[in-house]
């Protein structure tokens, strides 16, 4: 499934055993939030896009495990309408 991105936050943080965590809320171009503890994510701005897979659906909230390629990049903080210089695909 592929999303257009709105908005990245990290909507929580902590530590356990393996180390600090944190998740990741990313909100689609059509109003849906999902979750993820992919990085990644972190690293794209609004009007990205990206590929997740089947996102897991539990209580109405919705979460994937990791992006599987960015099909378009926009770097946080740019504006929507001026991508990325290379705009490239990258897989993951």
């Amino acid at each position: 499934m592929q999303i257009t991105i709105q908005s990245v936050r990290v909507a929580k943080t902590g530590t356990n055993k393996a180390g600090e965590w944190e998740l990741i809320a990313v909100k689609s171009q059509k109003g849906t939030e999902y979750t993820t503890f992919d990085k990644k994510v972190k690293h794209l701005g609004a009007d990205s896009i990206i590929e997740i897979g089947e996102p897991e659906e539990e209580n109405g909230k919705f979460s994937f495990k990791k992006v599987i390629e960015v099909i378009k990049e926009v770097a946080p903080g740019v504006e929507p309408s001026h991508p990325s210089a290379d705009g490239h695909r990258r897989t993951f």
